[in-house]
């Protein structure tokens, strides 16, 4: 697992006195120039998240600027292609998650991967479904009603609309879409804490 593998070497990190970002860009990079080898990949993001888009995955992995539009067309037209999208665009009253996505897109990551303390994610990815080895995920995302979403479950909000996160097990609410699944970002002060507390 991905995952896993992450929280492992972000702990080793700690453990030497290291601080775990600088060891996970240096694995995110050597990721990306090892994923290049096999496929080709690209990632469309705008360009406000251009800089989140190549630390989270490398600079070896091309990263195109796109409109969100433009962005989801080509990540369902080539399964090679990864969209980012921010979780509130310049317009927050409409957001792209309100619509369904174009088949077979689901989202499949929340960027950054890492983060230092508790924060929302700042962007998610969007792309055909992702390998069985990254299907092993804590939160849900759906798109529903804002009434209809827990406070404790919402990413973000856009008029009516609510992005939640929920449990796995947790039930859809009424009339809630599913947007795909995401890992939880990998925190530093709960790493620490964890080691510290043996």
């Amino acid at each position: 697992q991905a995952h896993a593998r992450l929280s492992a070497m972000a702990r080793a990190a700690l453990r030497a006195g290291l601080k775990p970002a600088a060891v996970l860009s240096i694995w995110q990079e050597l990721l990306g120039a090892a994923l290049m080898r096999q496929a080709r990949m690209q990632l469309c993001a705008p360009r406000s998240l251009l800089a989140l888009a190549r630390a989270q995955f490398g600079h070896s992995v091309p990263c195109v600027a796109s409109t969100e539009k433009a962005a989801l067309r080509k990540a369902a037209r080539d399964a090679h292609t990864i969209a980012i999208l921010p979780l509130l665009s310049s317009k927050p009253q409409r957001v792209w998650w309100a619509d369904a996505l174009p088949p077979p897109l689901q989202v499949i990551a929340a960027l950054p991967f890492w983060a230092e303390k508790a924060a929302p994610p700042e962007a998610l990815c969007i792309a055909h479904p992702a390998a069985e080895e990254e299907q092993f995920p804590r939160w849900q995302l759906v798109c529903a009603a804002r009434a209809k979403l827990s406070k404790s479950a919402c990413l973000a909000v856009a008029g009516r609309q609510a992005l939640g996160a929920l449990a796995p097990d947790a039930p859809l609410p009424a009339g809630a879409r599913a947007l795909g699944w995401v890992l939880p970002i990998l925190r530093a002060d709960e790493m620490e804490k964890g080691l510290a507390n043996g």
